[in-house]
């Protein structure tokens, strides 16, 4: 069991030894030992993999011309769709505005006067207030020359 022990003990030793003997730094981070030419050679064939690593990252990434043509028609739908949203909203807030000018015509005739007035108050204030709401902050399409502007 001794022995065992002696044995274990002297193989982390060892195994630490040589964890701390190593190198911080990789061998090819270190300069090329040699003459010149061995240098130079050493320094062309990195080279030459350096080149073969560019090539394989330009066929897996298109570049941004390639991007631009694929891209076209989805940035056509894109507009279209944001045409079509703004569209939608300037049509809301303008059903928000005639209802707004609908339910201050029925107060003036006199729809708030009934069997519970109270209640037609509170519903015709709830309207109003959600009409203003539809109105404010609509979302439009700013013109061309105006982004231009501002850069």
């Amino acid at each position: 069991m001794k022995f065992q022990s002696t044995l274990a003990f002297t193989a982390c030793a060892f195994a630490l030894g040589a964890a701390f003997a190593a190198p911080s730094a990789p061998l090819a981070a270190g300069p090329v030992q040699g003459t010149p030419l061995e240098r130079l050679e050493a320094v062309e064939k990195r080279v030459v993999e350096l080149e073969a690593e560019i090539a394989t990252l330009k066929k897996a990434k298109p570049g941004p011309a390639a991007k631009a043509a694929g891209e076209t028609a989805q940035d056509k739908d894109v507009a279209k769709q944001l045409e079509d949203v703004l569209a939608y909203l300037a049509a809301q807030s303008e059903a928000a505005r005639r209802l707004d000018e609908k339910l201050k015509e029925s107060e003036t005739k006199g729809f708030t006067f009934g069997i519970n007035p109270e209640s037609r108050v509170v519903m015709l204030a709830g309207f109003s207030d959600f009409t203003t709401t539809l109105q404010s902050q609509v979302p439009t399409a700013a013109k061309p020359g105006a982004t231009a502007s501002k850069r």
